[in-house]
């Protein structure tokens, strides 16, 4: 039977009083809304990342887990939203070769159908996340102790410097974007190929530099892509100079140096005067 119909015979039968037509009132608001995010979005909808993904574990106090709360919960947003899905599959003739792990090259189109868990036989690893460290430590480290083979013998880990978490607090917009760049990237490397092994499915390097020469590497891709994301979300760039903020961050390691270099008013652009990029694993 048509639904349609179905729902004036439902009218007709039931009684008409005030309650009922606020209720039918109330569905049809609802079924609008509904075809309208279809209409917007397509058919194809993206698979949202697991909530929590990320479970912390290490803090000093509530307030510091209270801000790596809602620092993770920005992250994943961003990840989730169509704006990042559209943004990172634009560059797709700009980095026509992606190192995803292994000495495995791919696409961008293949990076993004591993960030939303398109591509089969993905799954995102449950992780503690302890901050550690002080202001001044940078360092950030996701990956597994323990034997791969075995997921009851192993355990994903994910360590996060201080120096990370302060960029988030900051009022300057460019140096919280650096936040967002570090932490979607690490998310990166809690996605597997395997639903029991711990098998990553993007890596930084491999045992030996790529066998043909690459664009980017897709962890770096990823964070560099919710870092200008957002700042586009929060009005800090223009959409169209969306390809040069991804330039001035890094595709094959993360400009981190250049994180402090804009003022909240300064214009995001390639400059001389910015710190060098950020050398690959391989050329160190």
């Amino acid at each position: 039977m048509n639904f349609s119909r179905f729902l004036m015979i439902l009218k007709t039968i039931l009684p008409k009083t005030g309650v009922f037509q606020q209720l039918l009132q109330k569905y049809f608001l609802a079924l609008s809304i509904s075809l309208l995010v279809v209409t917007l979005i397509g058919t194809k909808t993206l698979a949202l990342l697991p909530s929590p993904w990320i479970v912390i574990d290490g803090v000093s106090n509530h307030r510091e887990r209270e801000v790596a709360t809602a620092w993770i919960s920005e992250v994943q947003s961003i990840l989730n939203s169509k704006e990042f899905y559209e943004n990172l599959t634009s560059l797709d003739k700009t980095y026509p070769f992606v190192y995803l792990r292994d000495n495995i090259i791919g696409t961008v189109s293949d990076v993004a159908d591993i960030i939303t868990l398109r591509a089969p036989n993905l799954r995102a690893v449950r992780t503690p996340m302890a901050i550690v460290g002080g202001i001044d430590t940078d360092y950030a480290f996701g990956g597994w102790t323990g034997d791969p083979l075995h997921e009851e013998d192993s355990f994903t880990s994910l360590t996060i410097g201080r120096t990370h978490l302060r960029r988030y607090f900051s009022q300057n917009q460019v140096e919280k974007s650096c936040a967002i760049n570090t932490l979607a990237h690490e998310l990166s490397h809690l996605i597997v190929t395997d639903q029991k092994l711990i098998l990553h499915a993007l890596t930084d390097t491999g045992i030996t530099p790529p066998s043909r020469p690459i664009n980017a590497i897709a962890s770096y891709l990823i964070g560099t892509t919710a870092q200008c994301t957002w700042l586009e979300k929060v009005n800090r760039l223009a959409p169209k100079n969306f390809p040069e903020c991804v330039a001035i961050f890094g595709t094959l390691n993360f400009n981190s140096l250049r994180c402090n270099q804009f003022s909240n008013t300064s214009p995001l652009q390639l400059r001389p005067s910015l710190p060098p990029a950020a050398k690959s694993s391989w050329e160190r």
